[in-house]
């Protein structure tokens, strides 16, 4: 499932497959337990754990994480959600730069 999670919003639905087809193999009656937890984990991992560590490391607030995941993956798709923080970061930067060199020559 680690590998899958690479991918934004599938990884983990094509990672969860094998898991599912395991527990049907050998426990049926444990696949709501092994939906809920994946599910679950994906919804901590998803809405507070990502947003939080991508925040802490960029110097992100993890509501801004958010909000441009979601504008980069409207107006882009798959890939928006790929390219997002970096492309952000690159803004970032950029105006901070073009910010404090504006100030201190003015």
């Amino acid at each position: 499932m680690g590998v899958f999670e690479l991918i934004p919003y599938f990884g983990p639905v094509i990672a969860a497959v094998p898991a599912c087809l395991l527990v049907l193999s050998a426990e049926p009656t444990k696949i709501l337990w092994t939906l809920g937890v994946i599910l679950g984990v994906q919804q901590l991992e998803n809405n507070f754990l990502s947003p939080y560590l991508m925040g802490a490391h960029f110097d992100i607030n993890p509501v801004t994480v958010i909000a441009v995941l979601w504008l980069f993956g409207g107006l882009f798709g798959f890939v928006g959600f790929i390219i997002a923080i970096p492309v952000y970061v690159i803004v970032k930067d950029l105006a901070e730069a073009v910010f404090n060199r504006l100030v201190k020559v003015g």
